[in-house]
């Protein structure tokens, strides 16, 4: 299910105001999308956060119940499709908060994530495998 474009423009507002997103940035698009954790069991305790996937010109955000992720896409160093539940609409992004740190792996779904991916693709410059 698409998102409103009520809903984009609050989502917009709410990333400026809490400083996620600069003033200066533009929105592009958003969807929905859970935060995927996992607890004790690996693969078959994984936690769904509700929220949503947000892409501008120059961050990868993700807002929800908890605190939101907010990756700058020259942060980003790899990119992967992965199952989520067993369904085929998980995005794994690695990434690296602080140069020559240790890399952070992040799992979110999100429907449709072919159209997410190519975005992603397009502002890293990085293959998703």
């Amino acid at each position: 299910m698409a998102l409103s474009e009520k809903k984009k423009e609050s989502l917009k507002a709410n990333l400026k105001k809490s400083g996620a997103m600069a003033q200066e940035d533009t929105f592009i698009d958003a969807a929905y999308a859970n935060q995927i954790t996992f607890g004790v069991g690996g693969v078959f305790m994984q936690k769904a956060l509700p929220g949503f996937a947000c892409f501008t010109e120059e961050k990868f955000i993700w807002t929800g119940a908890g605190d939101d992720i907010v990756i700058p896409y020259n942060q980003i160093r790899e990119l992967d499709k992965c199952l989520i539940m067993l369904m085929p609409m998980g995005i794994k992004i690695t990434y690296e908060p602080t140069p020559g740190g240790k890399p952070v792996k992040k799992r979110f779904s999100i429907m449709s994530r072919k159209k997410w991916i190519a975005i992603l693709e397009e502002k890293t410059k990085i293959t998703c495998i």
